[in-house]
């Protein structure tokens, strides 16, 4: 997965908001595909810029399993929240 600063998600916004670039063109200027720009765009419409700040958390992923794991071991996990044997968004799981 690339990782794109903060510069290059406001340019493609601006680009894409100015007319002067659509999503495809603008996803390969940047090595990806217009469905991200559509995403970047969605947000900051959404959010403002505040979209692309860092969270306020960092947990690891193995983390993020073992508090998981343990919750459904020992029952305080949801019943709407249990895995189902699949991840609807696999792009957003990271």
């Amino acid at each position: 997965m690339v990782k794109f600063t903060l510069e290059d998600k406001i340019t493609a916004i601006a680009l894409y908001l100015s007319r002067k670039e659509s999503y495809e063109s603008n996803g390969q200027s940047l090595k990806t595909d217009g469905i991200t720009i559509m995403e970047w765009v969605k947000r900051y419409e959404y959010h403002g810029i505040a979209a692309f700040g860092i969270a306020y958390t960092s947990y690891s992923v193995q983390f993020k399993l073992d508090v998981f794991n343990y919750m459904n071991e020992y029952g305080h996990l949801h019943e709407k929240h249990e895995y189902k044997g699949r991840l609807i968004y696999p792009r957003f799981a990271y």
